[in-house]
């Protein structure tokens, strides 16, 4: 199956992305979603009141709203800009290879105190994926330092696969807070 095909299946927000609004100050200024798909979160989160949003994905559509900035490149390849409110990155951490991984734990060093980080990735207990495709949670608490962990559960969850299967992912949800 196709990237364009997968995306087919993925009408719906992620439901981690209202909660981790919750954490926000009053600003809705900008949004970074990596790994944006086919740009339902990024419509969303305009649709909330972010005054813009970044959409990195390298196989995410065009965008017909003039508020998202579609990024068609790799984690490596983008720099975070320090002024993000909110930086999401849902179903994505997992088809990382290890550098962009590294940079996507990276990006978090850059966001100025405030912005909230909502992510989700695959724990070392799920069956489907490799290790090297796994995040320990010492990982995340590593990556974390500066922030405030305001929400991390382990959560076991039935979704399709790219191939469209239906198969349960043991994943993180993590939102945090600098």
């Amino acid at each position: 199956m196709d990237w364009k095909s997968y995306y087919d299946f993925k009408d719906k927000i992620n439901p981690q992305l209202p909660n981790s609004l919750r954490f926000l100050d009053q600003s809705f200024g900008l949004a970074v979603d990596v790994g944006a798909g086919n740009l339902v979160d990024s419509n969303y989160l305009v649709a909330r009141g972010f005054s813009s949003v970044i959409a990195v994905d390298p196989n995410s559509p065009a965008s017909t709203c003039s508020k998202i900035s579609v990024l068609r490149e790799t984690i490596q390849n983008f720099c975070v800009p320090e002024s993000c409110d909110l930086l999401i990155c849902f179903n994505t951490i997992c088809w990382m290879n290890r550098c962009d991984r590294n940079a996507f734990f990276e990006m978090f060093k850059k966001v100025k105190k405030g912005c909230v980080v909502s992510f989700n990735c695959i724990t070392p207990y799920d069956q489907f994926f490799s290790k090297e495709s796994c995040v320990e949670l010492s990982q995340i608490e590593n990556a974390l330092t500066d922030f405030s962990l305001k929400n991390v559960r382990r959560k076991k969850v039935t979704a399709r696969t790219r191939a469209g299967e239906l198969r349960e992912w043991d994943i993180w949800r993590v939102v945090s807070k600098k």
